[in-house]
This record gives C-alpha cells, sequence and structure tokens, in this order.
C-alpha cells in the first residue's frame, strides 16, 4: 500500500466515525511514524489536512491539535474492539516504562499494546509495537488509565 492510499484510507475512516461527547472513552487515531506512535484524540480534531508535506489535525477553530511530516508516517487506524475481558494478578516482567511528565510509553519488549480506562473500556489497541519504539499518549483525555503489554499492566494518572 502506497502512503498516498494510507493518508486516503485513514482520512475516510477519520470522516467516518460519529464523535459523541458523551462517549466517555474517547475516538482515537492510532498513528505510527518513523519515531514510534502516537495516540490522537478524534474527539478533539475536526478535520484532517495533507499540505506541504504536512500532516495537520485542526479543531473546529481550525486550531492546530497536531502535525506530523508525511514522510514519518507509516501506519494510521481506529481501533473500536471491546474493553477488558478478564483481570489476573501475576509477577509479570515490566515490558514497558511510562514517563507521566510526557505522556510517554517506551517499550521494553516487542508485544501488543492496550490502554484501558478505568471503567475498562479499550481507549488504545496497537497490536504490534517493537522493542525500543515509544507511544506518546499526549491525546488521552486526563483520568486514570491501565497501560498494557503481554503480562504486564499499569495504572497511570493521566494529567
Amino acid at each position: 500500500m502506497n502512503l498516498k492510499n494510507l493518508f486516503l484510507a485513514g482520512a475516510v475512516a477519520l470522516s467516518a466515525l460519529s464523535v459523541s461527547a458523551e462517549d466517555s472513552a474517547g475516538n482515537y487515531l492510532h498513528i505510527r511514524t518513523s519515531e514510534g506512535w502516537q495516540v490522537l484524540n478524534l474527539d478533539t480534531v475536526d478535520r484532517l489536512t495533507f499540505k506541504g508535506g504536512t500532516m495537520t489535525a485542526t479543531d473546529k477553530d481550525n486550531n492546530t491539535v497536531a502535525s506530523f511530516p508525511q514522510e514519518s508516517l507509516e501506519k494510521m487506524y481506529v481501533d473500536e474492539t471491546a474493553g477488558i475481558g478478564q483481570v489476573s494478578a501475576s509477577e509479570a516482567e515490566a515490558t514497558f516504562t511510562y514517563d507521566a511528565a510526557s505522556r510517554t510509553v517506551t517499550m521494553l519488549a516487542d508485544g501488543a499494546f492496550k490502554v484501558y480506562n478505568a471503567a475498562g473500556a479499550l481507549l488504545v489497541n496497537i497490536p504490534a509495537v517493537e522493542k525500543g519504539q515509544t507511544v506518546v499518549l499526549t491525546g488521552l483525555q486526563a483520568g486514570v488509565v491501565l497501560i498494557s503489554s503481554g503480562d504486564y499492566t499499569l495504572k497511570a494518572a493521566v494529567k
């Protein structure tokens, strides 16, 4: 799939979403760049535009929410699967680190990456993140979340 088709698919996916202020789980666009993953809150985005080699997400007042160089974009998708199926306690080895100040996760092992809100609704679902990649969660709404990869889960407050 070439880059133009990827952008077109992302734009179609974004336009097909029905965004509701009553949905406490939020709607998030997962964006893989050459530097790692970014999570963009679609409840704050009104439009995606591509101009001058940059993808820009703007709100309803045309203020820039986020921008990405087009050459760094690798994959974008919106995940609409269900939330937590079960909770189990174990002495799992850490598969990522989380920096609360920058809202950035750094992967310590390859694997699926998920974030759930306090009610158990799935907010972020990236099926394959590689060791050393980052996932930037600045697009998440403030609140308590569960960050999970492999058998390791961390409860964190997003401010």
